[in-house]
Formats: C-alpha cells, sequence, structure tokens
C-alpha cells in the first residue's frame, strides 16, 4: 500500500524534483524541531526536597493541541567525598508525524552540578537517526572535555569553559532557586543539545503580568515570561513562553513558531499512549505560491517579494554571491536570486579572521575540511567511497559533479522514520532524504579534498507550485563557493533554491545556524515578481 501511494505521488509530482522536495522538506523540518523539542523547553525540574532523597517530575508534551510525547525529570542529592553536589536527570520520548510518516526522537540528559548550578561532568544521548549518539563532558578548571561516541567509534574535543554556564535544565533551576517577579529580567547561560552536538546558549528572560493560565487539570493564576534563547554562534534565537507559580515552579511552556506546549501532570498522565497523531506538518512545511516556475534547474533569475509573520525576513534570509536581500518593510523584503554561473571565472574571496563564523561568501576554513562528528571524513569508509565516486577526473568541478551524481544514485531507499543521519551512517545504509544527501554529498567532497558545507533553506516544488524547506551542499571549487544538490543530481541549481543559512557541521553552533527553520514554519509567504 506505501508503494502505491508513492507511486501515485511520482504521478502527481512528475518533474526532476519529484516527490523527493516535499519528503526531503520535512526531514529538515523535523531535525530543526527535533532541536526545539528537545532543549530547555520540554524538560523542567522540580524543586529539590529535603524529604526524600530524590524529587520527579512529569510532563506532557502537545504539538497542536495533539499529545507527542512526555518528559520526565528528577534531581537528587548526591555526596561526593565531603562535597554535596545535585544529580539531575531528564528523558524526553518524542514523536511527530509528516506525511503520514510518524518520527520517534529520544534525549536523555543526565548532569552533576554544585548545588549553586555549576556544571561539573554530564552525559547526553540522542537517538534521531539510526544509531545513539552519546556525548559525555567533564570541566576541567577553565576547560571543557566533550567525548562524542557514535556506532563504536570516539572522538574527543576541547573548549574554555566559563564557570557560570549552568546545566541542561539552568532556566528552570534558576527560577526555583529565585522566582521572578512582574517586569523583572534576567539573563544567564545554560546547555542545550543540538542534534549530535551540545552548545553554549544565551538565554534572555522577561517577566510580563500575572494572568489566568489554561492547564490540563483546569486553571491558575501564574506568572507569564518570554525567554530568548540564543544559541552561541547562530544570532538566531527560539522564543519560549514559560509560565510559574509563585514558587518559581514551571508549569508550562509554549513555543509559538511550532505550537509546541508541555504541562506539568503526573506519570499516569505522561506516560499514557498518545492517540493516532491527526495533525500532520506537511502544510506548515510547503510554502505555496500563485504564480509558477520552471523546474528548480531551469531558472535564471527570479525576484521574490517574501513577508514573515512577527519577524523581519532581510535577518533570517542570506546574502550570498547569488542571493541579494532587500528589506521592503518591517515584515517584507524583496530577494533576487541569480543562478550559478558554474564555468565561469570568479574572484577569490576574501579571508575570513581567525574567530569569524561561517558565512555563506567566505573565503573556506580549515574547518570545511576536517572531520566532525556529522561528517567523518577521515573514515575508511567514506575514503573508499569517494575515491571510487570521483572517477578519474583532476577537474575540481568535474569531480564535484560526480560526487553529485554519485550520491543521488546511491541513495536510494527513501525511508523517512529517522530524522537525521551522519555521513557514515548514509554510506552504510545508503538510505534517506535531503539532510542525508547533503551530508554524504559533503563528506566525500572533503575527502577530495574539496571544501564543503551545507545549506539550509527551501526549493520550488513544481508538482506541489509551493517552495519545500530543504538542504543542499556548496562545494568551494575555482575559488568560490558553488551549490550542488544531490537530491535532484542535475548538476547545477538554478534560481529557485532560496537560501536560510549555510554550515560546516564543526558543532554545535554550527548546526544552530539552522534553528531559522523554526522561526518561519507557518509563518512565511513568497510571491514570485520576475522569472527568467
Amino acid at each position: 500500500m506505501k508503494r502505491f501511494a508513492e507511486d501515485q505521488a511520482a504521478a502527481d509530482f512528475p518533474d526532476p524534483i519529484g516527490v523527493t522536495a516535499p519528503r526531503t522538506a520535512r526531514r529538515l523540518v523535523g531535525w530543526c524541531l527535533a532541536i526545539a523539542l528537545s532543549g530547555a523547553a520540554c524538560a523542567h525540574p522540580p524543586s529539590t526536597s529535603t524529604d526524600s532523597p530524590a524529587d520527579t517530575t512529569w510532563e506532557s508534551c502537545y504539538l497542536h493541541g495533539e499529545k507527542v510525547g512526555y518528559t520526565e525529570t528528577t534531581i537528587q542529592k548526591i555526596q561526593q567525598g565531603s562535597r554535596q553536589l545535585v544529580q539531575v536527570s531528564s528523558h524526553s520520548r518524542l514523536g511527530i508525524r509528516r506525511f503520514g510518516d510518524t518520527n520517534q526522537m529520544d534525549l536523555a540528559t543526565d548532569s552533576i552540578e554544585t548545588p549553586g548550578g555549576e556544571v561539573r561532568r554530564f552525559t547526553v544521548t540522542t537517538k534521531m537517526g539510526p544509531e545513539p549518539i552519546v556525548m559525555r563532558g567533564e570541566v576541567t578548571g577553565e576547560e571543557l572535555v566533550l567525548e562524542t561516541e557514535l556506532a563504536g567509534k570516539s572522538q574527543k574535543t576541547s573548549t574554555p569553559w566559563q564557570i557560570e554556564t549552568k546545566g541542561f535544565q539552568g532556566i528552570e533551576l534558576s527560577l526555583l532557586r529565585d522566582p521572578m517577579q512582574p517586569h523583572e529580567t534576567r539573563s544567564l547561560a545554560l546547555l542545550v543539545p543540538v542534534a549530535n552536538q551540545v552548545v553554549v546558549a544565551d538565554a534572555q528572560l522577561a517577566a510580563e503580568e500575572r494572568e489566568p493560565t489554561k492547564l490540563l487539570d483546569g486553571s491558575q493564576e501564574l506568572l507569564r515570561i518570554l525567554c530568548l534563547l540564543t544559541p552561541r554562534g547562530s544570532g538566531t534565537a527560539i522564543r519560549t513562553v514559560l509560565w510559574i507559580d509563585d514558587k518559581g515552579e514551571t508549569l508550562k511552556t509554549l513555543v509559538p513558531g511550532i505550537e509546541q506546549e508541555t504541562f506539568r501532570t503526573t506519570r499516569e498522565q505522561a506516560l499514557e499512549p498518545p492517540a493516532p497523531l491527526k495533525f500532520d506538518l506537511q502544510a506548515d512545511m510547503l510554502v505555496k505560491v500563485e504564480r509558477a516556475l520552471p523546474p528548480p534547474d531551469k531558472t535564471r533569475r527570479v525576484r521574490y517579494r517574501v513577508e514573515l509573520a512577527e519577524d523581519d525576513p532581510s535577518k533570517l534570509f542570506a546574502n550570498t554571491a547569488q542571493q541579494h536581500v532587500t528589506k521592503t518593510g518591517p515584515n517584507s523584503a524583496e530577494i533576487v536570486v541569480t543562478a550559478p554561473a558554474y564555468d565561469a571565472p570568479a574572484a577569490k574571496a576574501a579571508e575570513p579572521g581567525p574567530d569569524a563564523a561561517p558565512t555563506p561568501d567566505a573565503a573556506p576554513t580549515p574547518d570545511d575540511l576536517a572531520p566532525n562528528n556529522t561528517l567523518q571524513v577521515d573514515d575508511p569508509e567514506i575514503v573508499k567511497m569517494a575515491q571510487q565516486a570521483r572517477g578519474s577526473s583532476k577537474d575540481p568541478l568535474a569531480v564535484a559533479r560526480a560526487l553529485e551524481s554519485f550520491v543521488h544514485r546511491t541513495v536510494t531507499n527513501k525511508n523517512f522514520s529517522q530524522v537525521f543521519a551522519t555521513a557514515l551512517e548514509v554510506a552504510h545504509s545508503r538510505e534517506g532524504d535531503c539532510t542525508e544527501h547533503a551530508v554524504l554529498l559533503a563528506a566525500l567532497a572533503r575527502a577530495c579534498e574539496l571544501p564543503s558545507r551545507v545549506v539550509v533553506g527551501l526549493v520550488y516544488v513544481p508538482g506541489a507550485q509551493a517552495f519545500g524547506y530543504h538542504m543542499w551542499t556548496e562545494i568551494h571549487v575555482g575559488q568560490r563557493w558553488l551549490p550542488f544538490d544531490a537530491t535532484l543530481g542535475q548538476g547545477r541549481i538554478g534560481a529557485s533554491h532560496l537560501v536560510l543559512g549555510v554550515s560546516n557541521l564543526k558543532d554545535a553552533s554550527s548546526l544552530a545556524t539552522l534553528f531559522s527553520v523554526v522561526q518561519i514554519l507557518g509563518k512565511l509567504k513568497i510571491e514570485v515578481l520576475e522569472a527568467e
């Protein structure tokens, strides 16, 4: 029956991108939703208790009014020698339905902290792909040592550490220690799990007024608090609303962009299996347009008008060599996209400074060639696959096109039950969607000594006359970055790809640039003004 549905879908989308674009869109959104859903907004620790060795609370998580999972959080006082410490453990299990498929995401965090919230060590276990990813961190002086394990392999990294950084439940614990009052503001830094990394994020809290708040078991007068959570290095914040009682207990949260809510509840209610999900994210992941465009690789220059409810689209869409963004109002912008001239020479981009973040047109950095937890460039299987894929050509552009074609042919099994897989997992499974195409192509390019990174944005879907959220790859060829879309396998792209951001996938700060998808989900309008 599923095969018949796919064949019918193919008949409805008889263009080169066909069925793939809507489905690749859902995979990318699922990844970003996982980031938002598994962060601080879905884990609310209880107040510590002196009467019992451990205190546990439960939350039920909802998406668009439907229950999608639960969170269990436990706080326990422990002794380490003569020191009293606190162990904070949380487990979230969430399911999201997209185009008829349900994706399951599991996140477990465990941290050892001082009573004041200083982190000593932690473990994060995430399962959003075929294999669980385990991250263990330990603070030693002014350094955080992080070890990541995936598929039997481990990688160690170290970064500077600031002692004021709180743990994964830093926001809620801060409110418990010192409940906010109306019109009070507060700032803090805390750890946030992002896909297969851990990032430090800055939280800005602003308390408003107490208001009647609907809960699962009635209504209660609670203090409404606005929270902006910004992963460092991303520049993009996730908006969250929290409601707390007079004791500082967080009884409800809301992520407005995706209409995700959590409610404090009982263990029985939290573990009660959700009803079969009716809400499907399909409607939010396709942005319909009134004027049709040619297939994505046929357009040469397109001028768009974009509107974004409650935000400035000129801050979310990137300016690149092919994409020029002009602000036209507080919630509107014009975007002119010109198809890349793949065979034309280009001037060398300016070298970035030593601390510069990845930008769409920056010259490549060592991190654009290096292996990381998502792109296992030095793995023998990736190296062997890259040599097979590149063929005998020495020309960088020909190599890039050969790699794109190889990934397009190789990733054949369209399995939509996972959220995100690494390049090595894709090399093993040969399955996936746009995210898997993008990361495998990026890894193979680096294995051929071509700098690469991934791009998140939207692509035009001819069969649906809409734009769908999408991921593709940029490879540095001929002293410039050129886009390649292994999902399409055309050897080029036209002017119907809209760029939100780029990432070298080095760490969680780079991954956090993809948060822009969550910011615009269901709120974006696109109008085609001119097309060539």
